[in-house]
C-alpha cells in the first residue's frame, strides 16, 4: 500500500467513519498491521465481532467505508467486489443494503 493509498483510506475512514483525523490513522495502521501479520484469514472474525458489537447503521456506514477504499484508485475490481459482497454476508446485510452501498460506487466498477 503507497503512502497515497494510506492518506486516501485515512481520508475516508475519518469522513465516512466520523473519527478524529488521529483514530483514522490509528484504524488504517492496525488494519495494515493485521493484513501484514495475518493476511485474510482473521477477516471473517473480525466482521463477525462488529456485527456483534455495533448497529445497522454503523454495518452500512462500515460497508460504504469497504466501497470506498476500494475506489481510491478510481476502479473497484471484480475481486474488490467480491470481497465487499462477503463482508456485507457477514455483517448480516441483505442485498438491496448492498446494492445501495455500491450504488454509490457504480462508476468504479470494472466490467
Amino acid at each position: 500500500v503507497s503512502d497515497d493509498e494510506t492518506r486516501k483510506m485515512e481520508d475516508i475512514v475519518r469522513v465516512l467513519g466520523h473519527l478524529p483525523e488521529a483514530q483514522a490513522v490509528l484504524v488504517v495502521e492496525m488494519a495494515k498491521h493485521q493484513v501484514r501479520l495475518f493476511g485474510g484469514t482473521q477477516n471473517y472474525a473480525v466482521t463477525r465481532g462488529f456485527r456483534e458489537l455495533s448497529t445497522p447503521e454503523q454495518r452500512i456506514e462500515l460497508l460504504e467505508c469497504v466501497f470506498a477504499v476500494s475506489a481510491a484508485d478510481e476502479s473497484i475490481t471484480v475481486v474488490e467486489e467480491g470481497e465487499a459482497r462477503k463482508i456485507s454476508t457477514e455483517l448480516g446485510l441483505d442485498h438491496a443494503e448492498f446494492v445501495r452501498a455500491r450504488a454509490a460506487y457504480v462508476e468504479h466498477l470494472e466490467a
